[in-house]
């Protein structure tokens, strides 16, 4: 990258590894096909890394400032710390079944599909108009950090859903059980499957980067049961309409 134009690589024929290690001082953007994949081995660190068509494999720990996944895009993330911070997933990002290790992001945001497999991924926050999936069951979804999650679209990862801090907003829906733990937030007007609430469980949609909701209905489809710490904020509003 020569500090003004944004550096690009383009695969056009055959597949391709790079074992060398990538800096992107600006911003660096790769191009291939489903038929010519790129591998990378080596690690990937600076500026925003842009993945713009075709198939792509990351098999080790990156450290770029952000990541992001255009609609023609698939990403294979081979290390549970191949894409860190706030990605962006507008195609399609696989983390390999059996990492191992908790996938923590800081955000993250979809209008793609993100399949985490058997895997446990762990969020600050995020904006996921999309979906989460898991092709392999037993995928799992940890909130933490005083911020909330959006899951907005139709979320079909089979393990549990466990909100530790900040909010899970769902005016989507989830099929796995969701345990909201003290300090938490489960708030939406979507639907859930089983809740066992120890925090507090809002229905309406959250107002901004806050636990605050408007009127609303959240449906649980499942057991709802809640502990002597639990919490169900019901909202009456001045005309008698309520949750």
């Amino acid at each position: 990258d020569n500090g003004s134009a944004q550096a690009r690589i383009i695969i056009s024929d055959g597949s391709h590894t790079i074992a060398a290690n990538l800096v992107a001082t600006n911003s660096f953007t790769m191009d291939t096909s489903f038929a010519n994949p790129l591998t990378f081995n080596g690690t990937i660190s600076g500026a925003t890394v842009t993945y713009n068509s075709g198939l792509l494999f990351l098999n080790t720990s990156n450290t770029n400032s952000n990541t992001r996944i255009r609609i023609d895009a698939t990403v294979q993330a081979n290390h549970h710390q191949a894409l860190v911070h706030h990605p962006i997933v507008y195609g399609d990002l696989i983390y390999q079944s059996g990492l191992g290790s908790t996938i923590s992001l800081v955000g993250l945001s979809v209008t793609g599909t993100v399949d985490i497999n058997d895997n446990t991924l762990s969020l600050h926050d995020g904006n996921i108009t999309g979906s989460i999936i898991n092709t392999t069951p037993g995928g799992n979804l940890i909130k933490i950090a005083g911020h909330v999650l959006h899951l907005a679209g139709t979320n079909t990862y089979s393990g549990t859903t466990t909100i530790n801090d900040g909010v899970i907003n769902v005016p989507g829906s989830i099929i796995s059980n969701t345990q909201v733990n003290p300090g938490a937030f489960l708030t939406g007007t979507g639907t859930v499957a089983a809740v066992a609430n120890f925090g507090t469980v809002s229905p309406g949609e959250a107002i901004g980067d806050t636990p605050n909701t408007t009127i609303g209905t959240l449906t649980v489809n499942g057991t709802y049961n809640q502990d002597s710490t639990g919490n169900l904020l019901i909202q009456v509003s001045d005309d008698g309409s309520s949750d």
